[in-house]
């Protein structure tokens, strides 16, 4: 099982945020983004199917991920 991902983003993208969204809209996590590789942890996170939304001033995207 996954403990965290990493997201990669190139250095124009950096100072965006990171969304965790869970099916119900909520939001369990932010982040900000401040180097190429971001890390992020799924540690306390309930099982579940969420939405990692990254923000960007260019757009938004979007990725379903399931946690177990």
């Amino acid at each position: 099982t996954l403990n965290n991902a990493n997201i990669n983003v190139t250095p124009d993208l950096i100072g965006g945020n990171i969304l965790m969204v869970a099916m119900n809209g909520a939001i369990v996590s932010t982040k900000k983004i401040t180097d190429v590789n971001t890390e992020i942890t799924f540690e306390g996170i309930e099982t579940g199917i969420y939405t990692l939304t990254a923000q960007f001033e260019s757009g938004n995207v979007s990725k379903r991920v399931y946690i177990k």
